[in-house]
């Protein structure tokens, strides 16, 4: 959308006088939780303290901020997913990229670092990945290729020995992305290419401290938004996503797109990606037929089963667009699958998956309420 100028003046005057009261900044991503402590996040390693049944910030101005940077090599930071995972011991683990600019020699370094965080102020670095160092010089005649370096995810899942995050084909275009200085420039849609070369691929980071990483490729491109789960089985592990053969934030995310009567020029799948660990190599299918020019967002599933063989999906059928709907898929019988229909003018968002007795062991998969929250349009 075109910015109002006079208007974002105004929030810049407002929010940098010092007698404001409120945060100058607040990420709208995501909602993390550490323990009993719960913070607002973007698409970077920093958040905002809240309260969650009041929806307010925990604390004035800016010293609600957590940087979970503070113990990181010195650099810049982006490319965090959104989405983070939970493991009893490690607790809350997640990613970021890493670069740092060489004024002297005219190359960026990339790395992608692992992190987990048991509470607010301590977080650790597990692992990391060093990526190909770029020479910016090159810029001055053609885009260098960085299809082996730092790749754009927004969701990762947990299995019981590894974390799995998908890295899509949308890379860093670095030649409009860095300054001299190593940072970043503003504007998403100036900075990130999708390219159809660059085979997706999949960062397998064992739960043990700097153990190996590894990266393997998928047959061909992908962009993938969310995930429904991630599991093991023998040598392989099952990753179920919704894979889009494009940029998807450049047809979902515009505001003249909301009230599209068609969604021809939107489509994904819901693709079951097995990775065999002995060859390092993948295989997709597609886990569940959709109907004609309709799509799915925001999936989800019974958290019990998380890392897990499951059954049960759950997700908003066009989201964004006219003609919502809530859905509870059955993987194993398609036959089975529901639907909720929303009435047009109301927006369906993440469905949660409240368990209906999380201390009963024998409870069925799907014992429980979907909460959803929607937008009335109308």
């Amino acid at each position: 959308a075109e910015f109002n100028e006079e208007q974002r003046a105004k929030h810049e005057a407002d929010m940098n006088n010092p007698a404001a009261t409120k945060p100058r900044d607040m990420p709208h991503v995501s909602w993390w939780q550490i323990g009993n402590d719960v913070l607002a996040m973007s698409e970077y390693p920093k958040g905002f303290k809240v309260d969650p049944h009041n929806a307010k910030a925990v604390s004035p101005k800016n010293q609600g901020e957590v940087d979970f940077t503070t113990n990181f090599p010195s650099g810049g930071w982006e490319l965090n997913p959104a989405h983070q995972v939970v493991d009893e011991e490690l607790g809350l683990i997640s990613t970021t990229g890493w670069h740092k600019y060489n004024e002297d020699t005219k190359k960026l370094a990339t790395k992608r670092l692992f992190y987990h965080a048991t509470n607010l102020t301590n977080a650790e670095v597990m692992n990391f990945i060093d990526y190909p160092e770029v020479d910016l010089t090159n810029c001055t005649d053609s885009q260098p290729d960085t299809k082996d370096g730092m790749r754009y995810s927004h969701a990762m899942a947990i299995t019981e020995n590894y974390i799995v995050i998908p890295e899509t084909s949308l890379l860093r275009d670095v030649c409009k992305s860095y300054e001299p200085t190593g940072g970043p420039y503003p504007g998403y849609k100036d900075y990130m290419l999708y390219d159809k070369n660059a085979k997706g691929r999949f960062l397998l980071v064992p739960k043990v401290k700097n153990a190996e990483v590894r990266q393997i490729e998928a047959d061909d491109h992908f962009f993938v938004t969310h995930l429904f789960n991630a599991f093991e089985d023998g040598d392989k592990i099952h990753v179920d996503v919704l894979k889009y053969d494009s940029n998807a934030y450049e047809s979902l995310y515009v505001k003249d797109n909301l009230f599209a009567s068609s969604n021809e020029d939107v489509t994904n799948q819901i693709a079951r990606y097995s990775i065999d660990l002995k060859t390092n190599t993948t295989e997709m299918k597609v886990l569940h037929q959709q109907e004609e020019a309709t799509y799915v967002e925001f999936s989800n599933i019974n958290p019990m089963f998380y890392g897990k063989t499951y059954r049960y999906g759950y997700a908003v059928k066009n989201a964004f667009r006219l003609h919502n709907s809530i859905v509870k898929f059955d993987f194993e019988d398609s036959n089975q699958t529901l639907e909720y229909v929303l009435p047009d003018g109301e927006f369906g968002t993440e469905p949660i998956f409240i368990p209906g007795d999380p201390t009963n062991a024998n409870a069925t998969e799907d014992d429980g309420y979907i909460v959803v929250n929607t937008i009335d349009g109308a």
